[in-house]
């Protein structure tokens, strides 16, 4: 799915040229948590390569920085504003975390990132609503209306449980996926594929997952006070 700039979302990304590729980086892999994170709303259909025309870290030198290039594709993907999330699609995400078995954390970061929780988002490649879902996706899961919330949100979890059971929970590969396609996952070695967009979104999404377990787990222990 294409990514979107979030008003909640301060990137603090380095060149990606300096960098390099990222497959050789630690695996993140899901663990049991409380979820209760707060509301805050693409996809990657079966393609070898991501939705937008990648660009390689060693392309980039001298091209700016991988920043710029990341909130720049965000900005041109979202139309019509950043509406603020409502208890309807906080409902919609916790039911779609309970139903089908994802962290709820991760539902929410991933949304986060891809559209600002916004159901009217819509990039310049055709990813539509909460989850930027492809027209392809959107079909492989039965959603008939991407702008619906309900829809978007059920047929994006799915697709995210399944690339988490297809790279064995690997978080992190499964994020690639979700932003690169399967294909370029696995064609590079089952490792973050080495496209710039690609290299900041992994880590900006596990950088909002992990905000979300810590609002949760300081919640819940609130709660116990």
């Amino acid at each position: 799915m294409a990514l979107r700039t979030s008003t909640r979302i301060h990137l603090a990304v380095i060149l990606v040229a300096t960098h390099g590729i990222a497959g050789a980086a630690e695996r993140v892999y899901l663990t049991a948590y409380t979820s209760s994170g707060l509301p805050i709303y693409t996809n990657r259909p079966m393609q070898p390569e991501p939705r937008r025309k990648a660009a390689t870290a060693a392309s980039l030198a001298g091209a700016g920085s991988a920043e710029t290039l990341f909130a720049a594709t965000q900005a041109a993907a979202v139309r019509g504003g950043r509406p603020k999330p409502d208890l309807s699609v906080d409902s919609l995400i916790q039911l779609a975390a309970r139903t089908h078995g994802i962290e709820e954390a991760l539902l929410r970061a991933v949304i986060d990132v891809e559209s600002g929780f916004n159901p009217a988002a819509r990039s310049r490649s055709g990813a539509l609503g909460l989850m930027q879902l492809m027209p392809d996706t959107a079909r492989r899961y039965g959603v008939t209306d991407a702008r619906d919330a309900a829809q978007n949100i059920r047929g994006g979890a799915l697709y995210l449980k399944d690339l988490l059971e297809r790279f064995g929970g690997n978080v992190r590969l499964a994020l690639a996926a979700y932003n690169a396609g399967e294909g370029a996952v696995i064609r590079y070695g089952h490792r973050v594929p080495p496209f710039a967009e690609t290299q900041v979104y992994v880590p900006t999404v596990l950088d909002r997952y992990r905000s979300y377990v810590a609002q949760a787990s300081a919640r819940e222990a609130g709660r116990q006070r």
